[in-house]
């Protein structure tokens, strides 16, 4: 980065030698502003340059140069905004966006990056971090003592040309260096809880206790018994502090009244609040009562009705054939399990009793040897979403129902008969998916 404008003429020779030897090119005309600061017309007349000038204060002409200022400066400000760094490091910012543009992808060179197309090679992207973030460098052996420490706290700025390194700022010396041995923490950036006005990196990490809760159970023991002829101890009243090359292994804790529960439920359960659509779909869930046992849906019609259904849908799918248990083959249980549908307001919009069979009283490599749920990943769905919203396709939502026994089961898996069937002997099932069969221990 260059301090003044008044630089260039410093600055140009050395540019225009290192693009003739690293890539064998020749510079051949400039185009500025009427900057008088810029004003090196002497060394362009020696090397042969042709200088073109912009007219005042008219921009546009030099649109390249200007446009890719503005993508530095976007990028730049990027960094600075999620990083919180004050701005006397707005340097930094611009050498790393600069240094991150030249290995982005452009549409304009056919989506290679900069760098590729101008050392023919790609650019690795291993080393790449998160700009601003806390970051702990390795001290030197030099410097090191038996009870030092072995790391400095840092944050991380930027790629410096030259090196295989980070550059780094120490926090407690404010002192910039390089280094190669750097564990990140790029999720933590020390100077966002800090103003552009104190700029002292010191001051970051402040012995401000967070406001944690701890509780205590009660204890019924008896207190010790204290000795009658027992002295009171003389506490110094001097303010004890820990030592500052150990703060990253304080735990500080604030003391509280001590409760028999963590979370009361006075702090959690208020319906005052609500809207009166939430307060209705409160009472909506609430209203229905979902059975746990056979003997407690079969009193109730809808309830009898939803299983009637579950077995009309499985004997119309040919999900079993109804047969004795055969000698030598162990037999599983069965239950139903009572769920309430609710629509997207809240109402009520069917019951639901699926049966399905105690899987987990089998024994895995004797009854069964693997398990799969025939459900779709969550990256499939997104990527039809994706195609569905980068074509501009409709899409269109199925609810297919028991859709659980359409697998087929290549195991002989023999079940009881469900409580209220009224056909004789034992279940065989033929036709039967996995999720059918719940090997879950709950």
């Amino acid at each position: 980065m260059l301090r003044s404008k008044s630089n260039v003429s410093s600055i140009f020779p050395t540019f225009c030698q290192k693009i003739y030897t690293q890539f064998g090119a020749k510079i051949k005309a400039v185009r500025s502003d009427n900057a008088p600061e810029l004003g090196f017309v002497n060394l362009f007349n020696k090397l042969g340059i042709i200088h073109n000038h912009s007219c005042v204060e008219r921009p546009q002409q030099n649109s390249v140069v200007e446009r890719k200022h503005q993508h530095i400066l976007n990028v730049a400000r990027a960094l600075m905004f999620q990083s919180h760094l004050p701005i006397a490091y707005g340097s930094d910012c611009i050498v790393t966006s600069v240094y991150l543009i030249n290995r982005t992808p452009s549409p304009l060179l056919s989506h290679q990056t900069p760098f590729e197309v101008l050392h023919r090679k790609r650019p690795a992207y291993s080393h790449l971090k998160v700009f601003g973030c806390l970051c702990y460098a390795s001290t030197l052996l030099s410097s090191r003592s038996k009870f030092s420490p072995r790391a400095v706290k840092c944050v991380f700025l930027g790629y410096p040309p030259g090196y295989k390194g980070y550059k780094l700022i120490n926090l407690d010396t404010n002192e910039i260096f390089i280094s190669r041995d750097v564990i990140f923490h790029e999720h933590v950036f020390p100077f966002q809880h800090i103003s552009d006005s104190g700029l002292q990196p010191s001051n970051i990490f402040s012995n401000d206790m967070l406001p944690i809760q701890y509780f205590v159970n009660k204890s019924t023991a008896p207190p010790d018994p204290t000795p009658l002829n027992s002295q009171q101890q003389s506490r110094s009243k001097r303010t004890s502090h820990p030592p500052h090359h150990l703060q990253d292994y304080h735990c500080y804790m604030i003391s509280s009244p001590s409760t028999s529960t963590a979370y009361p439920l006075c702090s959690f359960v208020d319906y005052s609040n609500l809207s009166p659509s939430h307060r209705n779909f409160v009472n909506n869930v609430s209203s229905v009562i979902e059975p746990t046992t056979f003997s407690q849906a079969v009193v109730l019609p809808e309830w009898r009705q939803a299983m009637n259904d579950e077995l009309k849908a499985l004997e119309l799918n040919h999900t079993w054939s109804v047969v004795s248990l055969p000698l030598g083959k162990s037999m599983v249980g069965c239950h139903r399990v009572y769920k309430a549908k609710l629509a997207a307001d809240g109402s009520l919009h069917r019951y639901k009793a699926r049966l399905v069979a105690k899987g987990y009283t089998q024994q895995e490599g004797l009854d069964y040897l693997e398990t799969f749920s025939l459900v779709a990943k969550l990256v499939t769905v997104r990527t039809l979403l994706a195609l569905a919203a980068a074509r501009g396709w409709s899409l269109i939502q199925l609810d297919v129902n028991n859709a659980f026994i359409h697998g087929d089961l290549d195991e002989e898996v023999y079940m009881s008969l469900p409580p209220g069937y009224s056909s004789g002997g034992d279940l065989y099932l033929h036709r039967l998916s996995a999720n059918f069969i719940n090997h879950s221990t709950d």
